[in-house]
């Protein structure tokens, strides 16, 4: 069993990780994916699958992106750090990345351009997408439609949509 949405770098959770990957491992779960929201998010992901890479605990991975709601922060530098940070085996896909137009903590501009951007590293450096998605599935559904067959594999962890977003996303291949 894997795991695939993790937040280990949460608050919550951070001061209780070895708890956390024993009752995993206990479970039965032989993989983790440790999501990364923003650029330090990100950075503590690897820093956790390095840190707690053993064979008491599942195999631990992580993504490497910037969440909507972060995507006010997005720019060359943050760019830069996270290409830096998908270069590393542990770092196995790019997201945790997308739209979310309910909240709006970032502007539907601001989401649209690190999204965009995100898309484009993943499409280049090959690695699958981790895909957040509330209340933008028809501005979502057309910017990844103009990536097309490029795209590398992409999983839609979160969306707020209905029975056609769905069937859309499915058969989209996400």
């Amino acid at each position: 069993m894997i795991d695939i949405g993790v937040n280990l770098t949460n608050s919550q959770l951070s001061n209780r990780i070895p708890e956390v990957l024993e009752a995993a491992y206990g479970a039965g779960v032989e993989q983790i994916l440790v999501t990364g929201t923003d650029l330090s998010a990100s950075q503590k992901a690897l820093d956790i699958c390095e840190r707690y890479q053993s064979d008491n605990y599942p195999a631990l991975y992580c993504t490497a992106g910037v969440h909507p709601h972060d995507a006010k922060d997005w720019n060359q530098e943050t760019e830069r750090q996270i290409r830096q940070l998908l270069a590393s085996p542990r770092v196995v896909a790019v997201g945790e990345t997308g739209l979310d137009f309910n909240r709006n903590y970032s502007s539907k501009e601001d989401q649209i351009k690190a999204f965009e951007a995100q898309l484009q590293i993943a499409v280049e450096t090959k690695k699958p997408l981790f895909l957040h998605e509330r209340d933008a599935f028809k501005t979502q559904i057309e910017i990844l439609k103009n990536f097309g067959s490029a795209l590398p594999p992409v999983v839609i962890h979160c969306f707020t949509g209905d029975k056609y977003s769905l069937h859309t996303y499915l058969e989209s291949g996400f």
